[in-house]
C-alpha cells in the first residue's frame, strides 16, 4: 500500500485522492488484483476441488454475485466462502441488492410469474449491463464514424470486421471508454479468418 501511495504522490496525484486510496480495505485491493489477472476462478477452485471452471463460474454468479438473496443464508457454501476471503467486497455486493431492493419496493418495479411470484425488476445483472452497454455504446459509436469502417458488439467483446483500423487504435478506444468510469481493463485480441483463429495476441 505505501509502496502504491508513495508512487501517487511521486505522480503528484492529489493528496486527498491518496488518503482515499489508503482508505481501500485489503481484501478489495486483493479482489481487484485477481479479478484483474484472471485468478479468481483458480482461487475458488482450490476451495471446491470438486468442481470445474465453468461450474465454479456459474455458481458464483447464481449464489453469490447475481442471487436474489440479500443476505448470506447459512446454507450457502459459496457465498460463505467468498465472505471468508472478500469480506469488505461481499458487503459491497449485498449493500446493492438492498438498494435495488428498496428502490423497486418504493416504485412498485417488480417482475410477476404465472404462479403470482414476482420478482424485483432492478438487480445487480441488470445495472451491470447497463454499465457495459454505457462503455460499449460510444467505443462503437467511435468505430462506426471511421470510413470504410463495420464493428459490432459482441457481449463483452468489440468485433471489426476490417484490417483497415491497426490494433492498436482500437485497444486505445476501448481504454479511453473504459478510463470515462474509472476503469482499466484487460484487452485481449484476437484474429480470425472466415474458418478459423490464425492468431491470438495476449
Amino acid at each position: 500500500m505505501n509502496i502504491l501511495c508513495n508512487l501517487l504522490i511521486n505522480n503528484y496525484v492529489e493528496i486527498d485522492i491518496v488518503a482515499k486510496v489508503r482508505g481501500i480495505k485489503k481484501d478489495v485491493w486483493e479482489y481487484m488484483y485477481r479479478t484483474s489477472h484472471g485468478l479468481l476462478w483458480d482461487d475458488i477452485m482450490t476451495a471446491f476441488p470438486d468442481y470445474d471452471r465453468s461450474q465454479v463460474k456459474q455458481l458464483m454468479f447464481a449464489k453469490v454475485f447475481y442471487s436474489y438473496a440479500k443476505n448470506v443464508k447459512e446454507d450457502n457454501v459459496w457465498a460463505k466462502s467468498f465472505q471468508g476471503k472478500y469480506p469488505t467486497v461481499m458487503k459491497i455486493i449485498r449493500y446493492y441488492k438492498r438498494k435495488f431492493h428498496m428502490e423497486c419496493e418504493a416504485h412498485g418495479e417488480y417482475i410477476t410469474y404465472a404462479d403470482g411470484s414476482t420478482k424485483d425488476k432492478i438487480q445487480i445483472p441488470h445495472k451491470m449491463m447497463q454499465l457495459e452497454s454505457s462503455i460499449f455504446t460510444p467505443a462503437l459509436d467511435v468505430l462506426f464514424k471511421k470510413r470504410g469502417m463495420a464493428a459490432l458488439g459482441i457481449h463483452d467483446a468489440v468485433v471489426v470486421m476490417s484490417d483497415r483500423i491497426p490494433v492498436e487504435q482500437v485497444q486505445t478506444i476501448m481504454m479511453q471508454e473504459y478510463a470515462k468510469h474509472g476503469l482499466v481493463p484487460t484487452l485481449n485480441v484476437e484474429y480470425y479468418n472466415k474458418n478459423k483463429v490464425y492468431g491470438k495476441n495476449q
